[in-house]
Formats: structure tokens, sequence, C-alpha cells
């Protein structure tokens, strides 16, 4: 049976897949097919209609017959005449179809028949007996496809007196139905072979446009990226070519862009690097043109400057035709026709100017030289200088339509960046030139950025420079021949002044920061230095003041201050900041005798949070969890970020029980809902407590000893608080030899893969596998995946235990494939952090090259929750693997963010059903409603569909019922080493018929 089923099984494939690989097949099968029913349900119907017509004709000829013989045998019955009886007898035997003709007596004697030797005799078979018995009327005894009995009593003066019987053959009938039948088996013939013939044609006929659109969509697919369909009709298959060329044109020209857009993007980075470090303007100009000319690159690319003669001449240039500026001039004057191009517009409009069909004006005065170049798009854009029109950087392609208005975007932006270039090399050299100027004069300060004010020899103000007004809002007219104590902000002691001048008598200078006034009673922190100006006899003449305010550097220092002590996103106190103050309260609690209780706080599954709604969210949760956390603790607690969803509270002179208060207040706090962007979330927390010095008497033992019971707290169900105990702590450090131990079980082969069956429903036939590792422990034995992956997965060792698992699962898969077993898949789970190395691509396309195996034997497994980190980045890596040809599965499918949406948008083939819905389908309606939602809305979406945790033929035959296609789980094997998974696959090729167990 199973034999027949599975020769049934590959039938019916092959019919399908001869079906379903062609329109014209299916045209020509299909009209072919409906006229054969239609031309054979009509020659049926006519057929019996026929059959009914004749048998009915031969039915009324039997009765006319005997209706003739009773008629003619009323008088020779009544006076025995048998002779008389057997002459009208013998007129009836004429016709071909008669059988015999009997006149019988009421008793059933024979008193005549067309076969003499019954005369006299008795009948006396059942059918004979049937008529003695019936009633005097007409009596049919026989009416099938072969005998016509009938038989009409002979009635004379109302007497009945005996019976008129005739029995005919149909062979009459039944011949013209044979030549009926040949006749329109002939006919349906030919109407098929024509109704094939026509469709043919006429599927040619619809669908050979189609197949040039195949083979133009194959040369696409190949690389020739500018192949087009010809089909120029205006019929369905006419639109969707148009619709085709366009939508390569589209590509192509997006193609084309965002090269070019990458190109100018490349060279303005590589020119804002030049322009950071070159201090030459023509070494700087002509570089940004060189890098312009070869990274896109442009045919021509020039810096114009208008001079006094008001032409505009080439001050840098770079490209292969920059003999094209030998061969036109440029003219700032807009009469003249060298006036009207786009490089002096630019300079003269302040704006941009952009040619995109720069040949198309034939009369224009560069269109000669122009052509010569193939000059096809021109794009100048102006530059300025200490902010007036300077020139304009102009650049050529050979290329239509190059412009965009991206490109355009990126060309303003690096004119803007020559700009800038060019205004900070004049302020460099103006700079150099003031401090020049100080050395020749000493006293002239007119132009410094920094505030100056001359005193003469009995400290009275007699000069003061620009920036001494700008800085403090004096006038010169509000300060000459004041005492510079005007300024005074009174912030600084008497004292302070006293050592500051005391210097100044000493060493003739003094440098420092004070606290000045403005005038208009701001306050504001300087740099102030000093100078004593004697003469050549050492008498004091002048003291100068040179000073600039530094409120900005304040501010900046108060911000570097901030970052470096708080937390950036929740503003608390971080690292840095919490270990002074613990250390700060630890001191204090040593020197009065009293107790300090620290809170180690951790959100419950808060990167299930970031995967899911992603970081705006979680970051966004985090500073709410600060905010209530600091409405939980007094002022003198202190409440820091550690980094991350950790937190930890200082809270000074409190025992266990007032952490014990404090950690309700904060459990019942988080557990409030939040609202952050339209999502209703409820959160828990974990809490670990220490205390000081009952548990540790430094900081770095009693910040570990509160995270180790934080960790306790979440093993004992999260949500809770868990004060530390001593043997906490050995269990921390077995953690911690076991994290240790995992770093090197790949370098010391400890780790294995184990491989479990996926089988067929319909046949119980193993199909594929799941690669699962296993670790054996040298001390600790076989260790499971949910002992040590969670481990792996917050150290980062998953990555490298994920590529060794998927090397050895494919490099098993080939030694298979190898030996005979071709059809087997590989099934992969692959990590969140795995998932977003850039790396991924390459890595599996490597392995695949390396062993040689098609990329659809690969089943990539992955969570809900790594389909929805970073959905943009996510669908392009599916869609690269997917193009590769690899088959992509989720995982646990209905535990994470199911969501319709994903399902058509993500390339996924497959749907693996998780086994909290499988264990209990045969006993718990919801789940089993869960299941076969999930069945059918794969089956509607085409995925394919594959559950685990299948434990008992029950479930495995409710699944089948419900259209699930593939099972795996303990009902059919362990997941099991190689060697043994072999064994199942050799004892299913030597028993066909038996399912896997």
């Amino acid at each position: 049976m199973v034999k027949l089923r599975n020769l049934i099984n590959i039938l019916q494939q092959k019919i399908v897949a001869f079906w379903g690989h062609s329109i014209r097949r299916q045209l020509v099968i299909s009209f072919g097919l409906i006229t054969l029913l239609v031309m054979v349900s009509f020659s049926y119907l006519m057929f019996i209609q026929q059959r009914d017509f004749l048998y009915s004709t031969g039915t009324d000829r039997a009765k006319g017959l005997a209706s003739a013989l009773a008629a003619s045998s009323i008088s020779l019955v009544l006076s025995n005449d048998v002779a008389g009886l057997q002459e009208v007898l013998l007129g009836f035997t004429d016709d071909p179809d008669l059988k015999f003709a009997l006149v019988l007596s009421p008793q059933g004697e024979v008193l005549g028949a067309t076969n003499e030797r019954l005369i006299g005799r008795y009948v006396n078979d059942e059918i004979s007996k049937r008529l003695l018995d019936a009633p005097a009327e007409f009596t049919v005894l026989i009416d099938d496809e072969f005998l016509i009995d009938v038989a009409v009593p002979i009635v004379a003066s109302g007497r009945y007196v005996g019976w008129a019987r005739v029995e005919m053959t149909r062979q009459s009938s039944n011949a013209n139905l044979n030549l009926l039948e040949w006749t329109g088996a002939g006919f349906s013939l030919l109407a098929v072979i024509a109704s094939f013939l026509m469709a043919a044609w006429l599927a040619w006929r619809l669908t050979r446009r189609f197949y040039h659109l195949i083979e133009v969509m194959k040369a696409v697919e190949s690389g020739d990226r500018e192949v087009r369909s010809d089909i120029v009709k205006k019929d369905e298959v006419g639109k969707l070519a148009r619709s085709f060329n366009g939508m390569l044109d589209t590509l192509s020209h997006s193609e084309r862009e965002l090269s070019r857009l990458n190109r100018i993007y490349a060279a303005w980075t590589e020119s804002s690097e030049i322009i950071v470090r070159q201090k030459n303007e023509t070494l700087l100009l002509n570089s940004i043109c060189q890098i312009l000319a070869e990274r896109v690159p442009f045919e021509l690319v020039w810096v114009g400057v208008p001079d006094d003669d008001g032409r505009v001449v080439p001050v840098a240039a770079s490209g292969v035709s920059t003999q094209y500026l030998q061969m036109i001039k440029v003219s700032m004057n807009t009469d003249e026709p060298e006036g009207q191009g786009p490089t002096s517009c630019a300079i003269r409009e302040g704006e941009h100017k952009v040619f995109n069909q720069f040949l198309a004006d034939a009369n224009a005065y560069w269109h000669n030289a122009a052509t010569i170049f193939n000059f096809q798009s021109v794009g100048a854009f102006p530059i300025s200088r200490g902010g007036k029109a300077y020139g304009c950087i102009a650049v050529y392609s050979s290329e239509f339509d190059f412009f965009s208005p991206e490109l355009i975007g990126l060309m303003n932006g690096l004119a803007d960046d020559i700009t800038f270039a060019l205004d900070n090399l004049d302020r460099e050299h103006e700079q150099r030139a003031a401090a020049i100027k100080l050395e020749q004069a000493a006293t002239v300060f007119e132009y410094s950025k920094e505030g100056i004010m001359v005193t003469d020899a009995k400290n009275k103000i007699i000069s003061v420079n620009r920036s001494f007004i700008e800085i403090t809002g004096y006038s010169a007219e509000d300060v000459i021949g004041q005492d510079p104590s005007i300024l005074s902000s009174g912030l600084q002691t008497h004292e302070f002044y006293q050592r500051m001048w005391t210097i100044i008598a000493e060493t003739g200078s003094w440098q420092g920061e004070v606290w000045d006034r403005r005038k208009n009673g701001e306050v504001y922190p300087e740099a102030l230095t000093i100078i004593c100006v004697k003469n050549i006899n050492g008498a004091i003449i002048n003291h100068l003041a040179i000073f600039s305010d530094i409120s900005e550097r304040k501010l900046a220092q108060e911000r570097i201050q901030q970052l470096a002590h708080y937390d950036v996103l929740t503003g608390l106190p971080n690292r840095v900041l919490f270990n002074d103050r613990l250390e700060q309260a630890m001191i204090s609690a040593q020197r009065n005798h009293s107790r300090i209780s620290l809170l180690f706080l951790d959100i419950d599954r808060f990167k299930q949070i970031n995967d899911t709604l992603g970081h705006s969210t979680g970051d966004q949760l985090l500073q709410n969890v600060g905010r209530r956390l600091l409405e939980c603790v007094r002022e003198q607690d202190t409440v820091s970020r550690q980094g991350g969803d950790e937190f930890i509270i200082v809270l000074a002179d409190a025992d266990a029980t007032g952490a014990e208060l404090v950690a309700e207040k904060i459990l019942h706090a988080i557990l409030q809902p939040y609202t952050i962007e339209q999502h209703d979330l409820r959160i828990t927390a974990s809490i670990g407590i220490a205390v000081y010095p009952d548990h540790a008497q430094d900081s770095e033992n009693l910040i570990k000893y509160a995270d180790v019971a934080m960790y306790q707290a979440k093993e004992n169900g999260r949500n809770c608080y868990q004060h530390f105990d001593p043997s906490m702590n050995a269990s921390s450090y077995e953690r911690l030899k076991l994290e240790t131990a995992l770093r090197d079980a790949l370098q010391r082969n400890e780790l294995e893969v184990f491989y479990q069956p996926q089988v067929n429903l319909a046949d119980g036939h193993i199909i594929g596998c799941e690669a699962l590792v296993r670790w054996l422990h040298p001390t600790l034995g076989m260790l499971y995946p949910e002992k040590f992956i969670p481990l792996a997965e917050e150290t980062g060792l998953i990555i490298p235990i994920n590529h060794w698992v998927a090397e050895q699962a494919i490099k098993q898969c080939r030694a298979w494939r190898d030996i005979g077993f071709d059809a087997l898949t590989m099934s992969i789970n692959l990590s969140a952090l795995q998932f977003r190395q850039h790396s991924l691509l390459q890595q599996i396309r490597d392995l695949l090259q390396q062993y040689n195996l098609p990329a659809n034997v690969l089943d990539l497994e992955l969570t809900e929750s790594i389909l929805m980190q970073g959905v943009e980045r996510t669908l392009a890596t599916l869609h690269e693997l997917s193009a590769m040809g690899v088959i992509i599965s989720i995982d646990d499918f209905g535990t994470g963010y199911s969501s319709l949406s994903y399902l058509k948008l993500f390339p996924i083939k497959q749907l693996k059903i998780d086994q909290s819905f499988v264990r209990d389908i045969t006993t718990d309606t919801s789940d089993a409603t869960m299941v076969r939602t999930i069945i059918v809305m794969a089956r509607s979406l085409k995925l394919h569909v594959i559950a685990e945790g299948v434990e008992t033929a029950e479930q495995a035959a409710f699944l089948a019922q419900c259209g699930c296609e593939r099972a795996q789980g303990y009902y059919y094997s362990r997941p099991i080493p190689a060697a043994e998974f072999e064994q199942l696959l050799q004892q299913q090729r030597a028993n066909p018929d038996t399912r896997s167990s």
C-alpha cells in the first residue's frame, strides 16, 4: 500500500508539475478536455435517446404482432382449428426479429406455435407460469436489451379463452445502436482533434509574447540591464511589457543616480580632509578639483574668479578636458555672449546654475567648443568669501541629465565647505597679521579678539580696545580715567587682590581667572593677564590687562563635568560619581556606626522590549524608570544608572528592614503602566539587596553581592527582591566557572552537534533534520542548550558557537548527500547576535561553496523577535538569503511578535509551530484552535508548516488531519548523534514502508 501511495504521489507531483509549468499546456489541455467532455456527454445523451426510442419501437411492434395474433386466433381457438392457427402463425415468421409466437389455452396448452413441435404440449417454465397466473390483460414478460416477450389475452364474447404470446430479439435495434456508437465516436474524435489544434494555435498566439518577456527577464537576471522588450501591442501583454520596460528604466536610472551620489559623496568626504589639512589656497583648490575629476569622474572641474576687467579666470582646474578653458572666455558682463554661461550667472546671482542639456542650444557661445569635448551636463556652484560673492566651482559631465536634486545638494554643500575653507584661511591670515602688528607696535591691540585695557602709573584707565567694549558693555568714554575696580564683581576677596599685586610687583606679570561685572550688571568669568610695563629706568609707566570672556568655556567645562559624572540618557549619577558617593557614604557610616543598604535593580526582560519595539522606546522607558526611582527614595540617597537596564540605589543610614520597604515601594512603582509612543507597557524588576557592613566592608564586594542577590531574585521568578546570602556567592562562582569553561569548549572539542529528524506527516519518512548543539562537559557530563546557550548569548560566545554549529551541520549534510541521501534539508538556528553580524551572508555563502551544497538544502530558523530588530536591514538581509536560495523559517511561531504584515513583507518559506501549542492540542480546545488557525493562515499564504514537540501518535494524527505537512519531536526521535541519525536513514532506505520511529 505504501508503495502504491508513493507511486500515486509521484504521479500526482508529475501531473501537477506538467500542468503548472506552462500556460500553453494548461490552455491546450483545458480546451481539449472541455471539448472532449462536451462531445462525449452529447454523444452519450444522443445514444440514450436513440436506444430508448428503438427499444420502445420494438416493444410496440411486439405488442402489435401479439394483438394481431390474438385477433386472428379467436374463431380458430373456439373451433379448435389447429391447422388454421398454424397458417396464421406462419404469416408472422417473415419478421427477422421474431424468435417465436405461441397461442396458449388458459391451462397453458400450446394450441399453435411457429415451432410445430410445441403444439399440444403444456408450458411449464417460470415465465409462462407467471403468465397463466396473470390477469387477462396485456402483459410484458421480458423487456431487456436482448429480448421483448409480450402476451395479449384472446377474448371471445367477453370470455377469456387463451393467450397470444410473441417473443422477439432486439438485433435490429442493437445493430442500429452500434452504428450510432461508432459514428458518434468518430465525430467526437474529429472534434477533439480540431479542438486541440485550435487550442494549441490560440495558446501559441496568447503566450508567445509572454515567452518573449521571460527571455527578457532572464537576460536582465544574467546582468544585461540594457535589454528591453520590443512588444508594442496595446493589449494587456503590451501594457505589461511597457510597465516592465519602465521598471527597468527606473531601476537603471536609480542605480546610476545612486552611483553618482556615492561617488560625489566620497569625493566630498575626501575634499573635507583636504580642507582640514591644507593651508595653501592654490593647493587646496587644485586638490579639490583633482579629487572631483578623478573620483566622480568629471571631464572638467575648475574654479573661476572674476578679475578686475570683469573676466572670470581659472584659479584651479583638473580633468581630461582642461583645453576647453583655453577655447572659451567667460565674462561677468550680461550684455556679452560670454556672460550668459552657467559660471558667470552663478557668480552674479549667488545661486547654482545647472544645464542638464548643455548642448541643446546650438546658438550658444560655448556650443562649438563644448561639442568637441561632449559636455552634456554642466553645473556651476557659487563660492563666497568674507560674506561676498567670490567665484564658483564648475563641473562638466559627458552624461545626459547628470544633475539630480540630490547631486545638486551635495555639490552646494561642497561649495559651502570651500567657502568655509577660504574664510578660515582669511581668518588665519588676519590673526597672523595682527600678531605681527602686535609685536611691532606693542600697545596697539585694536583688532585683538581679547579685551585690552591700558592703565597709567596711577592705575587709571587710559585706553581700551573694541573687544573690551564688546565684552564689558562699557564704552571708552565710560571707563577712561576710571579705576579698573569698576569692573569688579565683588566675588574675589581683598586678600585675593593683595596676592595678585604682590606677584605683579615681584614678577612683572600675573595670569589667572577672575569674575568681573559687565555694565548691565551681569557677572561673567574671564581669563586675565596683567603685564607691568616699565621704562628704561625700571619705573612703572603702564599696566596692560589682556582678558577674554570664558563663559562658553566654563559652560563647556560644566557640560564635560556633567558628562563625566552623570548618565547622558537618564541624568542620574553614572558609575564614576556613584562610586565616589558610595565611598563617602561608607566613610560616614563607619564614623557614625550606621548601616548602608545597596539595592541592585535590573529590569526584567528589557532586551525583548528593545528588540521588539526598538531602542528609542527602550530609552524612553529607562528615563521613566529613573524618574520613578527618584520618587521612591530620600534626597540624601543616590540613584545611579550603571549601564543598560541596571540601576543601583544607595540608601544612607538604612538597615535591611528599611531596604525592604524601599524595595517594595520601587517594585510597586515600576509595575505601574507606561505609555510610550502609543504602546501601553508593563514591566517588572528584580532587586538584590546587600548591607554594609553586614555583608561586605568595601564597595567592590558590596556591589558584587547585591548583583548576586539580584540574579537570585531573577531565578526566583522575577518581580521580587532578594537579600544577599553567602551561599549565593557559591552559585555565582559556579556560573563564572561555567562561563570560563564555555570559552574553551570549542578549542577542546567538547561541543557536539545532534540531529533531530523532521518527518513528512503523510508517510512518516524523514525529509530533514534540525542541528542542535550539546556540550559534553568534562566533569558535569552532557549539558543541554538551555543550560549554556543563555550564558553564551550574554557573553557573546554565541557567535563563534553558532558559526561552528553551522559549519558542522553543512559538512555533515555534504557527507550524507555523498552516500545518496540527496533530499534532506538541514535546519540551523540563528541567534540575534549572529543575525546582526555584517559577515553573515558571506559566511553562509562561503560554507555552501566550500562543501558544494545547493542553497535550498539549508533552512535558517529565526525567532520573531529577531525579525523585528531593524526591519529595513532585516528585510534586506532576508531577501539576499532568499535570493541565494536559502529557506527562511520562523521558529517558535505564535509566541512572539506575531504579525500578518511581516509574514507578507519578509521572504518566509515555513512556519514552525511552537511545542507549547502542540503539547495539549488533543486536550485543550484553545491550543487546538490556535494550531488550526496557524495552519490555515500558512496555507493561505503558501507557507509550509512544521510542528515541533510531537510526542504522541494522537498529536501526529491531529496535525495531519489539520493539514500540517511536517513534524518533529520525541514521537519520532530524540536529537541523536550523526552516526545514529545515519542508521535511521539506512533503515528507512532498506524498509521504505516503515514509518520513522
